[in-house]
This record gives C-alpha cells, structure tokens and sequence, in this order.
C-alpha cells in the first residue's frame, strides 16, 4: 500500500439570499494505492493496484489527523480489508466507522479506538466472507 496524499476532493458552494457565494472544503480523504491480494465481493482483479479514497487522514496545516469514529488510519506496510464501495466514477471510496481492518502491522498505528491484538489474519477474512455469505440485501 502507498498514501499518494491527503486531500478535500469535494467542495460545496453556497448562495445566500443577499447574493454572498461561499464554497466550503468537506472532510479530507486520504488517497491511497493499493494491491488487492483477495476480494470478497466485487470484481476488483486480484494482483491489480488500485487507487482508494478513504476518509480521515492527516491535515499538515494543523498536524492532526481526522478519523472517523472507531476507524484506523492505514500504515504503509501493514494489510488491511477495506470496505469500499465504488462511486459510480471507478473510484473506490472507504468512507464508515470501521471500514479499515487490520490484518498486520498495527503496532504504533493511529487509530480513534483502542484496539484490541487482531485476530489471526485468516480468522478476519473469514469473517468477512461469512458475513457476505449471509448478506441481507437492501431492499428499497
């Protein structure tokens, strides 16, 4: 895994009644580059990169980093299962509490929770497999 770098990749503009136009950064996205080993679901090829956009990262004109709630900030060298979904433009976007697990490397990693050791490697990909295999749809 990569961090190409933090960014605002979506503004928003507003118009008030006295005609005052303002445009607002929304939440900064970390932009990552990553190599899928496995898919549980989707259609990403296996062996490929792929550029993600995950939320959170780290602002340098504040020296902070922004998390969502319960969600760790990727180390570089480190495995993960990211919950993405595609936004309609190719682009992969993690963007919930918990929506960046572990597999490796978490010693000194950042996170807005405390974490708990992880559990094996297989035993998390499990996991999420079974939980796919029992998916409930969305039925709108």
């Amino acid at each position: 895994m990569e961090i190409l770098g933090a960014e605002y990749p979506f503004r928003y503009t507003y118009a008030f009644e006295n005609g005052e136009v303002m445009t607002v950064d929304g939440n900064i996205y970390t932009h990552l580059r990553v190599k899928i080993t496995e898919n549980i679901k989707g259609n990403q090829p296996v062996g490929t990169t792929k550029d993600i956009l995950k939320l959170g990262g780290y602002d340098a004109a504040d020296d902070t980093y922004y998390l969502c709630e319960l969600d760790t900030y990727p180390q570089v060298g480190a495995e993960y299962v990211f919950l993405a979904e595609e936004n309609g433009e190719g682009i992969l976007i993690v963007a919930a509490p918990q929506s960046t697990i572990p597999l490796s490397g978490t010693d000194g990693s950042i996170a807005s929770y405390s974490a708990e050791p992880p559990a094996s490697r297989q035993a998390v990909i499990d996991e999420y497999m079974e939980a796919y295999r029992n998916e409930i749809p969305l039925s709108e």
